[in-house]
């Protein structure tokens, strides 16, 4: 089953570090190495994987460009800020995804959040035998 895990969070909520630098040194690289904080290809469980640690909400373009290429892993993980942030319009990342036969868990992140527990979460959903969309609520 192809997953894909958005971690969505405010500006410096802790997105980029919590995959960089907690997140990626868990995962190995396409040739066994550790990931390092520039790669994007890992291999979990002998499939492949991918993972975008800049914010999509800095450039839906890029999402869209690298998604006609990269659709192919069977594990994806994004940045993005929150959904609420979005107003009402469907959000086009996670449409994009499902529609492309990935199952979608949204992990939120905020400041002051650990961002060691965040990354081992979205390593568990990786590793998991989930079968079905699990969309964690903002708290407000």
């Amino acid at each position: 089953m192809k997953k894909a895990v958005i971690l969505s969070g405010s500006p410096w909520s802790g997105k980029n570090s919590t995959i960089n630098d907690f997140l990626k040194p868990m995962l190995k690289g396409l040739h066994g190495e550790a990931m390092g904080p520039n790669d994007h290809k890992f291999i979990l469980n002998d499939r492949r994987g991918y993972i975008l640690s800049r914010s999509l909400e800095e450039t839906l373009t890029d999402f869209l460009v690298y998604s006609e290429k990269n659709f192919r892993h069977e594990f994806l993980v994004f940045a993005d800020r929150p959904e609420t942030k979005r107003g009402s319009e469907p959000n086009p990342i996670r449409e994009a995804l499902q529609k492309a036969g990935y199952l979608v868990t949204a992990i939120t992140i905020k400041g002051g959040d650990d961002q060691q527990d965040k990354a081992r979460e979205i390593f568990d959903v990786l590793n998991s035998n989930l079968t079905h969309e699990v969309i964690q609520e903002p708290e407000k």
